[in-house]
């Protein structure tokens, strides 16, 4: 399976992903507002409109992001991705958290009702 990584672009600004936020599976999160991402082809491109950083989504991250923006949990998402590749929860478990620890720091969403 793909890494659940959003690492910015290398042509993007220098960010670091050392803080990370806590998870939970069980929380809706959402898009933020200061976010705006596109379908190119095959891939998922995040802009956050604040700080001008882009961030290529693999395809699991793509899923996620666009579970997110259904308004699906994480934990959604990891049952999502499980059918859908065929992959072990415990491993997609763990790139959904690592995922949307980093969409978090990033500030590409946020926790509904924040």
């Amino acid at each position: 399976t793909g890494r659940c990584d959003c690492a910015p672009s290398e042509t993007s600004a220098n960010v670091s992903f050392a803080m990370k936020k806590k998870v939970s599976l069980d929380c809706a999160y959402r898009h933020s507002p200061d976010a705006a991402s596109r379908r190119i082809e095959e891939e998922l491109v995040v802009l956050n409109l604040k700080s001008s950083a882009y961030y290529s989504l693999n395809e699991t991250a793509a899923v996620i992001w666009e579970a997110l923006g259904k308004g699906l949990t994480p934990q959604q998402a990891v049952e999502r991705i499980c059918a859908e590749f065929d992959e072990d929860p415990e491993a997609v478990r763990r790139d959904v958290e690592a995922a949307v620890a980093e969409l978090l720091s990033e500030s590409l969403i946020q926790r509904s009702g924040a």
